[in-house]
């Protein structure tokens, strides 16, 4: 977006881009009309209603019923208290339903995305927004909190966390609902976009959104153009997981995700960080999208181009860094729902390390190279050009990531953001990998806890095993030097207090391929 842009439209009127863009805020009714087919999102208190270009799909939202119908198929999606709507057209966003899993694929022109109070709704693409339902007539729809996703090829879905929380990815571009009111976002090959409300987040991409993938057997983190992906196996593989038994089933003909009390949806597209689940080990690169975050109170909007507005934390790419729009930012939506939302790379990359730092409750210092130091043992957190680096801990623990790879903060902004966040979902949200660059091993078992003893934990292909006393394996969760060894190299993994909930949370294969 663009520093300017992003700030200005924390409060002010913003005009924008290639196709012309508009976006104006204001505190009850923002109007946001994007690109080549002419969108136009209009965001009130109680009736959002959105039109596109060559089909004229129209989206209505109330408080009640948000309503989309889409153009040629006449396709209708019709949403009530809790439930969010995405329509996608020819060039833009599509939600299709095909033999085996759902595929939600992005346009790139003009995406937007309103966020308001009571149930915003969002279109996108060039020319018309479809929302068509394939063989079986899938459909996602997200309550008041329980998480979702559904992920790829065969319509896998992956449901994991207290409330359910669930991860959708497809093909092409996936959407994320999420929230009291159900607010959405989509977006298209150039930039992603990221609208938060007081009801309900939710963040969809095309090219370069999220996507979250469970596999065989070993979780790997891979990496596209700009955005988390998670995507699950070959054939309607099925993860649940919390304290309300949320679930998600995927088939050949109809497949349907509902969501409880309370989760967000987030889903991705072709482009973005991956989070696949297959058989090697997790890696974790960052695109080269452009991402769009809009926050605010009654609901503003901000549309993207043609070519996707960028924000890199890289050689010269913005940095929403500048004045009170940052930290209105973060006032506006809070930590939790910016994390969840956004992700923590994307975060970064927007905001910087210093401020993210910052506002979540840790000083910062100097400039070239942010320094940030937080009370009790002096972390510290050095942003140069390979990458961000932070040190966590009590005692002044570093984590170090290698050859660039970015490291977000430490000390209290590491707490809090686990606090608020909870260690299962940062670890779905973040990635393994990231996760332990952020917090350092010692604190990451710290905060897992000890667990209730005789978990066990099998991995996928290789082969790796851990149960309690087997094949010589063993995980203890004692209070010093837990050995957890797994497969041919004899990867050892120690682990403190909380030894146990690592493993189980991880899983061995990951948790031995990322500490080593």
């Amino acid at each position: 977006m663009g520093v300017r842009r992003l700030v200005r439209v924390m409060g002010v009127r913003v005009s924008a881009g290639d196709g012309g863009e508009e976006v104006s805020a204001g505190d009850g009714g923002e109007e946001v009309s994007a690109g080549d087919g002419g969108e136009e999102v209009s965001a009130g208190d109680g009736g959002e209603e959105v039109s596109a270009g060559d089909g004229g799909e129209e989206v209505s939202a109330g408080d009640g019923g948000e309503e989309v119908s889409a153009g040629d198929g006449g396709e209708e999606v019709s949403a009530g208290d809790g439930g969010e709507e995405v329509s996608a057209g020819d060039g833009g966003e599509e939600v299709s339903a095909g033999d085996g899993g759902e595929e939600v694929s992005a346009g790139d022109g003009g995406e937007e995305v309103s966020a308001g109070d009571g149930g915003e709704e969002v279109s996108a693409g060039d020319g018309g927004e479809e929302v068509s339902a394939g063989d079986g007539g899938e459909e996602v729809s997200a309550g008041d909190g329980g998480e979702e996703v559904s992920a790829g090829d065969g319509g896998e879905e992956v449901s994991a966390g207290d409330g359910g929380e669930e991860v959708s990815a497809g093909d092409g571009g996936e959407e994320v609902s999420a929230g009291d009111g159900g607010e959405e976002v989509s977006a298209g090959d150039g930039g992603e976009e990221v609208s938060a409300g007081d009801g309900g987040e939710e963040v969809s991409a095309g090219d370069g959104g999220e996507e979250v993938s469970a596999g065989d057997g070993g979780e790997e983190v891979s990496a596209g153009d700009g955005g988390e992906e998670v995507s699950a196996g070959d054939g309607g593989e099925e993860v649940s997981a919390g304290d309300g038994g949320e679930e998600v089933s995927a088939g050949d003909g109809g497949e349907e995700v509902s969501a409880g009390d309370g989760g967000e949806e987030v889903s991705a597209g072709d482009g973005g960080e991956e989070v696949s689940a297959g058989d090697g080990g997790e890696e974790v690169s960052a695109g080269d999208g452009g991402e769009e975050v809009s926050a605010g109170d009654g609901g503003e909007e901000v549309s993207a181009g043609d070519g996707g507005e960028e924000v890199s934390a890289g050689d010269g790419g913005e940095e929403v860094s500048a004045g009170d729009g940052g930290e209105r930012l973060v006032r506006v939506m809070g930590v939790r729902r910016l994390v969840r939302v956004m992700g923590v790379r994307r975060l970064v990359r927007v905001m910087g390390v210093r401020r993210l730092v910052r506002v979540m409750g840790v000083r910062s210092a100097g400039d070239g190279g942010e320094e940030v130091s937080a009370g009790d043992g002096g972390e510290e957190v050095s942003a140069g050009d390979g990458g961000e680096e932070v040190s966590a801990g009590d005692g002044g623990e570093e984590v170090s990531a290698g050859d660039g790879g970015e490291e977000v903060s430490a000390g209290v902004g590491v707490r809090r953001l686990v606090r608020v966040m909870g260690v299962r979902r940062l670890v779905r949200v973040m990635g393994v990998r990231r996760l332990v660059r952020v917090m350092g091993v010692r604190r990451l078992v710290r905060v897992m806890g000890a667990g209730d003893g005789g978990e066990e934990v099998s991995a996928g292909d290789g082969g790796e095993e851990v149960s309690a006393g087997d094949g010589g394996e063993e995980v203890s969760a004692g209070d010093g030097g837990e050995e957890v060894s797994a497969g041919d190299g004899g990867e050892e993994v120690s682990a403190g207090d909380g030894g146990e909930g690592l493993v189980r949370v991880m899983g061995v294969r990951r948790l031995v391929r990322v500490m080593g």
